[in-house]
């Protein structure tokens, strides 16, 4: 009997470090017992909000076998943990949305729905399920959405999409499976839905019966590679989603049925000559997306003045367009994408226009109606984002932006802009947050009233010393960001002789109406060829400095502004950083980026070590370095070896403060041991009673006689 006991004890021993050596299984039953029993609580590995009525689970620290939610649940979502089948679960009535995301989930019990009687999202994508069993949702009546997005199905035979008869998907989802069979004639019903989702699924042919995959060779058949459309499946399907089938050919015959739907995407496949057919007056199209599509070769199809009365959110980018028409019947287009094209000339009237992309293009002239004298309309009064970025336009024309009273952001960098109008620009009604003026051929920058800007981007033009007004910014008041890099010899002006360096004396200079934005965070003056810096002390709110790639061999800190907190010295000639930690900036600045710079290896470095240590690329011996008798060492590996070198030598390095007062006290030290002596001696002295002089006379036996 003792020896029985002996050895249930040493079992029981080796299961309890057992089970600490496993992730933990999350189990529950789905049962309810009389009396208490132990489970794991869900809540102690998964993250439980019961405000959103949510239970997620995320990491492969937990393996979960059988699941019983909390009463309140309605979202479970598992992400990221090694799941190869489908767990069960408790009854959980109130639960609606399931989500089982990057899990290699393979296998899915027909069964498994039976306790989830009111799911209405199942979303299995980024999983390796290969197949759909014929009774898995067959009793899902409330089921509106199934996504089985970039899975490994390629035999839609393994996937039985058998729903109720009153049950009409809202959306399908089979986008990036690699199908390479379809369904046998008779075996499958096609399940009725509103959208419909099979981007980049292989597909090679579309008409109004039929959809045919691309050949394989398990496959190589077209009979074997079909699937049969009912027609039915039209008469319900609002959105379609057939793009990134580069190989999809669409018939003729399928556009009128395509018409009719709301949303359609054929990004990127082969587009037939009845495209037209989508723009009928009757078509119901409001979303089209067609970029990257291959039109038929011709003049015609470079022309585009396709539009319809429905149509609101148009993508023709990559198309090979050379010429653009949208009129004015284009009443309700909002959002329009015709980027990447070859287009040389655009005319566009629709004044509905929200949102408009023209960018990398080769458009030579001002793309809008330049309004006449007098005239007070509005070109597009709903315009708001103007991207006409890479293309070849010249000088703007007088009154170009007049007529765009709604316009907040607008990108015309990239262009062979010489010259900017202040007549260009409205002086009053304008609304603009966002200017971007880069890569141009700028010279000059004249002062413009924009009183709601907030970014203004004037880098990598050709102003020089004098190519900014001296009250450029006065009229930009709300002024946030400033960008001037690449725009060499910017601040020339902003520099005098040693008795005129002060902040105070800076009054010819851009810098001295730029001061006066109160709101300015961001200043990039990198690649300006700078060799000193003037003037920067008086912004008194910048966080944000850059001066990146200039010609500085000294920077004293002092003469940054006081409340910076990002700065960005990279590709200088820098030896050192003077003054970091007796500058006001010292109590406010964060990142330092000093890479590039021929530092010199001394225990100053460890001032403005804190800051740098936070750069991601501080450990790069290529970026970070520093010299020392002309060697050249990483600084992450100097720092680390000198620290207790320096912070030894900082602790007992002599001053001039302690200098005196170690004199002080050496002097005072040896007066009192010299007093202590003498006191000493003199007691001595007195107490031996010693006399220095005590004479005698020598005694004589003779008497004296007189001579």
């Amino acid at each position: 009997m003792m020896k029985l006991l002996i050895s249930l004890l040493i079992f029981k021993s080796l299961l309890i470090p057992l089970s600490y050596a496993f992730p933990p299984a999350i189990s529950f039953s789905p049962y309810k017992f009389p009396g208490p029993v132990e489970h794991h609580s869900i809540c102690k590995y998964c993250l439980c909000d019961q405000h959103q009525k949510s239970v997620i689970c995320a990491g492969a620290h937990i393996i979960i076998n059988t699941v019983h939610l909390p009463s309140w649940t309605t979202v479970f979502h598992v992400h990221n943990v090694s799941l190869s089948r489908l767990p069960h679960f408790g009854y959980s009535p109130e639960l609606k949305v399931l989500r089982i995301n990057f899990c290699g989930m393979k296998e899915i019990h027909p069964l498994s729905f039976v306790p989830l009687p009111n799911l209405e999202t199942i979303h299995f994508a980024d999983n390796e399920i290969s197949g759909i069993s014929e009774t898995l949702f067959g009793r899902l009546e409330k089921l509106r959405i199934i996504n089985l997005a970039r899975n490994k199905i390629q035999d839609l035979n393994n996937v039985e999409l058998s729903l109720p008869d009153n049950v009409i998907l809202d959306q399908l989802v089979l986008d990036g499976n690699p199908i390479e069979i379809g369904v046998k004639i008779g075996t499958q019903i096609w399940p009725k839905m509103r959208q419909l989702h099979m981007s980049n699924t292989r597909m090679e042919k579309l008409n109004g019966t039929h959809i045919v995959f691309e050949a394989s060779e398990s496959c190589p058949n077209s009979s074997c590679r079909t699937i049969i459309i009912p027609s039915i499946f039209w008469t319900h399907l609002v959105t379609a989603d057939f793009g990134q089938n580069s190989h999809l050919e669409v018939h003729p015959t399928t556009m009128p049925l395509l018409a009719n739907l709301t949303a359609l995407n054929l990004a990127s496949t082969q587009i037939p000559i009845g495209i037209s057919t989508l723009f009928h007056p009757e078509a119901n199209l409001r979303h089209l997306d067609l970029h990257g599509a291959k039109l038929d070769v011709g003049e015609n199809n470079k022309f585009w003045q396709f539009c319809s009365n429905r149509l609101e959110w148009l993508d023709i980018s990559q198309i090979g367009l050379t010429k653009l028409h949208i009129g004015n019947h284009c009443t309700s287009l909002q959002w329009l994408f015709v980027s990447s094209n070859k287009i040389e000339s655009a005319i566009i009237e629709a004044k509905g226009l929200r949102v408009i992309h023209l960018d990398r293009n080769r458009l030579l002239e001002w793309p809008f109606p330049i309004p006449t004298i007098g005239y007070a309309g509005k070109i597009l009064p709903q315009l708001e984002t103007l991207s006409i970025s890479y293309n070849r336009l010249g000088p703007l024309s007088k009154d170009a932006l007049k007529g765009f009273p709604s316009l907040t952001t607008l990108d015309i960098s990239n262009n062979n802009l010489l010259k900017i109008s202040r007549h260009s620009f409205p002086e009053v009604g304008v609304q603009l947050r966002y200017l971007n003026l880069s890569s141009n051929l700028l010279r000059n920058f004249p002062t413009l009233i924009l009183p709601k800007l907030q970014v203004l981007d004037l880098s990598a033009n050709d102003l020089g010393s004098e190519g900014i007004d001296e009250k450029g910014f006065i009229g930009m008041p709300s002024l946030q960001h400033l960008h001037l890099s690449k725009n060499p010899n910017v601040m020339d002006d902003c520099i005098f002789d040693n008795d005129f360096e002060d902040d105070e004396n800076i009054q010819l200079c851009w810098l001295k109406s730029a001061q006066d934005l109160q709101k300015l965070v961001e200043l990039d003056i990198a690649e300006c060829d700078i060799k000193k810096i003037y003037g920067l002390k008086g912004f008194k709110n910048l966080q944000s400095l850059n001066l990146a790639k200039n010609e500085m061999t000294t920077l004293d800190c002092q003469k940054l502004p006081p409340s910076l907190v990002h700065l960005n010295l990279r590709g200088n000639r820098l030896h050192h950083v003077a003054n970091l930690s007796l500058s006001p900036i010292s109590a406010t600045l964060q990142d330092l980026d000093i890479a590039e710079n021929p530092l010199r290896c001394d225990c100053s470095l460890f001032e403005i070590s804190k800051q740098i240590e936070r750069q991601p690329d501080y450990s790069d011996r290529s970026q970070y370095y520093c010299f020392a008798e002309n060697w050249q060492h990483p600084l992450k590996s100097y720092l680390d070896s000198a620290e207790n070198f320096c912070e030894s030598r900082t602790e007992f390095s002599p001053t001039l403060s302690t200098l005196i007062i170690n004199f002080v006290g050496l002097l005072i030290t040896c007066l009192a041991v010299a007093a202590i002596f003498a006191c000493i001696i003199l007691k001595a002295y007195r107490a031996v009673d010693c006399k220095f002089a005590n004479y005698s006379p020598v005694p004589q036996s003779e008497t004296p006689v007189d001579v």
